[in-house]
């Protein structure tokens, strides 16, 4: 919840996560799923329901979205002046309930909570308004004469009373539940080579083996490869654009069976555990010709999301690569390859991980494009985790399509180099980078010699690299002490302000 007063102050007691650019207008509306009810929280696991615009539906979202052109006759205010939340909801039977929640609390909270929603069928660029309500906090509003299957769009936004609160918490209702497609299964959906199609795992259901992590709401796909399928091909399966209402995201197990359905006796391949702001899951392998594999895509702690998946087929390989290697410097890890050849190659991106199952995307490297000899790489990393580092390289063609190399271990001793503060002869800024393996919040904070505290900055850090910059013109000459502190590290560096 949001805390509102009178005179629009405004503390931050929590938030979900959704992605940033997710309801900002009708093409991107954020996709909503009815449910039942608006219960979705169990202690810190979902039950897997995609009808409100967080996993947590007590939780608020912020409205930064514009109307365009569009201000409804039916509420007082004018929409176009304002910031809007876009919705897309897919309608279960021929009418769902819209429920305002209570995003702020405090003496103003009445007013900020009241929030007006217009209803259009069609598609965004030919829609027509069937329903506008004005709700207060808590209260609800029947739409009906709806469609089944069809999807409706909903522009939230506050009411004439605050229009300047831009926090909203709703969820959508309906007396039957949305069910996704491959709830179970022995309805597995059928998928086809190199043919992505968009699903969703909001309101499933637990189905399928016993696998070495809980199962919350997974959906199920499967794929037989054909008969004439050339022994030694690869495939890969490909989960990618996900839109999810909590952190958590994704994951992914690919079974191969024998049987109508994967059971306990099927052999798993985890692709992804708990990739949190991961926005795709790939996996390469070599499938038998004749042989079916099921994909079970589940959220982690009853996550909803709606994705792309795609089973595709690896052809040529781009890149004849000879070697891979790594040696540390102390300091820094030195990479470098050779390829023998390469075909339609755009880039490589270097990868790293300090346990061999997550990989975060370090740097790029354009590649060669095509190449009939022998070429040599470098590049450096100069954050390196304390102890075993290990890395391999993407390689990305021009059409998109990637595949992973082996991958190369060093070991870095010490307290590796996560932190950089340092500042350049001549330059008015003290440049600062912090390599994170997730994303997180990080306090910033520098003190003068006497250990005098001289700045303090709350920093959001996202997975791989993160740069900032604080002008060196703010504090006088000398000796000063930068430290960086998140849930899981702190990080001192020492710098010297000199007078050009």
């Amino acid at each position: 919840m949001k805390n509102f007063f009178s005179i629009i102050v405004f503390l931050v007691l929590g938030q979900s996560f959704l992605f940033a650019q997710a309801g900002k207008n009708c093409e991107q509306a954020l996709v909503v799923f009815p449910s039942l009810n608006c219960e979705n929280t169990d202690g810190q696991v979902y039950f897997g329901k995609m009808s409100g615009l967080s996993a947590d539906f007590a939780s608020y979202f912020d409205m930064s979205g514009k109307t365009a052109l569009i201000d409804p006759a039916c509420s007082e205010d004018d929409e176009r002046k304002q910031s809007v939340v876009w919705i897309k909801v897919r309608a279960t039977s021929d009418n769902f309930t819209i429920n305002n929640g209570s995003a702020y609390i405090g003496s103003g909270a009445a007013a900020a909570n009241t929030k007006d929603y217009v209803v259009f069928a069609g598609s965004c660029s030919n829609m027509m308004q069937i329903a506008c309500h004005t709700l207060r906090a808590n209260t609800s509003a029947l739409v009906e004469g709806l469609e089944p299957g069809q999807d409706y769009y909903i522009m939230a936004s506050p009411a004439v009373t605050q229009t300047k609160a831009d926090a909203i918490s709703l969820c959508v209702t309906s007396s039957i539940a949305y069910v996704p497609a491959g709830d179970l299964c022995s309805e597995a959906v059928a998928l086809e080579i190199n043919n992505p199609r968009t699903f969703n795992n909001a309101g499933a259901s637990a189905d399928g083996p016993v696998t070495n992590t809980s199962v919350e709401n997974n959906t199920w796909y499967k794929w037989k490869t054909p008969e004439e399928w050339v022994p030694g091909k690869s495939a890969y399966l490909r989960i990618y654009d996900p839109v999810c209402n909590s952190i958590e995201g994704l994951q992914v197990y690919l079974w191969n069976s024998s049987n109508p359905c994967a059971d306990n006796n099927s052999r798993p391949a985890m692709v992804s555990k708990t990739p949190e702001t991961d926005n795709e899951y790939y996996y390469q392998w070599t499938p038998r010709a004749g042989l079916s594999y099921y994909i079970s895509v589940d959220g982690y702690a009853g996550t909803a999301c709606q994705f792309k998946i795609e089973i595709g087929a690896r052809n040529e390989l781009p890149v004849n690569l000879i070697t891979l290697d790594a040696q540390s410097n102390g300091s820094s890890v030195e990479l470098s390859w050779i390829t023998a050849e390469e075909s339609n190659n755009s880039s490589f991106t270097i990868e790293k991980s300090n346990d061999a199952e997550r990989y975060i995307p370090l740097m790029k490297i354009p590649g060669a494009g095509k190449s009939t000899t022998e070429r040599s790489y470098q590049s450096r990393d100069e954050y390196p985790f304390p102890g075993i580092n290990y890395y391999r390289l993407k390689q990305t063609d021009s059409e998109g399509n990637y595949t992973y190399t082996k991958t190369v271990a060093v070991n870095v001793k010490g307290d590796g180099n996560l932190f950089h503060a340092s500042i350049e002869p001549g330059d008015d800024k003290i440049d600062l980078g912090f390599f994170s393996t997730e994303a997180e919040t990080g306090l910033l904070r520098m003190y003068d010699h006497a250990g005098k505290q001289m700045y303090n900055m709350s920093l959001q850090l996202f997975p791989g690299r993160n740069n900032y910059k604080i002008h060196s013109l703010l504090f006088p000459e000398g000796a000063y002490t930068i430290k960086l502190e998140t849930a899981t590290a702190r990080h001192s560096e020492n710098i010297l302000l000199e007078d050009e």
